[in-house]
């Protein structure tokens, strides 16, 4: 019954961080919270273009993939009209420092635990494996800055517009209430 593997059982899968961080943010509604939320959510987009070891849609685990990821890339959308939440420029600097400190925590967890959190050990592609670590992870960050930079785009231009457009969460409220 209480059988838990810490290769796979811990929190420390990225897409598992930000459920948690989303629980955090509907608690507190706290601003930091959903910055970083809103930016490494966008991890979620890459794990459906290349679903690693991910069971059917017709199999809990592959409905529990499909909710978890859509709700943690909806929920920045969600903060930015009910509760007037904004990108601004360079808002990605707080969340890579985080994505960064994250990959090196989970670097050396992973061989404590046999894990392969981060796809640090078993890399999504076969042509990483015979890089050195030091290269992946110099990648691993690049890819992380590029994916930040561009979610830092859509957010601040979807950010300009509802401002622009002064939908705010008091219209938000006003349509929802009979």
């Amino acid at each position: 019954l209480f059988k838990f593997d810490l290769s796979e059982s811990m929190p420390l899968h990225i897409s598992r961080i930000n459920s948690i961080l989303g629980i955090i943010y509907l608690a507190t509604k706290n601003k930091q919270v959903i910055k970083i939320l809103s930016f490494t959510g966008f991890f979620a987009l890459l794990s459906f273009l290349y679903p690693s070891r991910v069971q059917g849609i017709t199999h809990p685990l592959g409905v529990s993939f499909l909710v978890n990821h859509t709700i943690t890339l909806l929920l920045p959308f969600f903060a930015m009209i009910a509760y007037d939440f904004r990108i601004q420029k360079s808002d990605k600097q707080i969340p890579f420092i985080f994505m960064m400190v994250y990959m090196m925590t989970v670097y050396f967890i992973n061989p404590l635990v046999n894990g392969n959190y981060f796809y640090l050990v078993m890399r999504p592609f076969a042509f990483l494996n015979g890089l050195p670590d030091s290269l992946y992870l110099a990648i691993c960050a690049i890819v992380t800055f590029a994916l930040f930079s561009v979610a830092e785009v859509c957010y601040y231009s979807l950010s300009e517009y509802l401002t622009e457009r002064e939908f705010t969460s008091k219209q938000y409220q006003s349509i929802n209430q009979p």
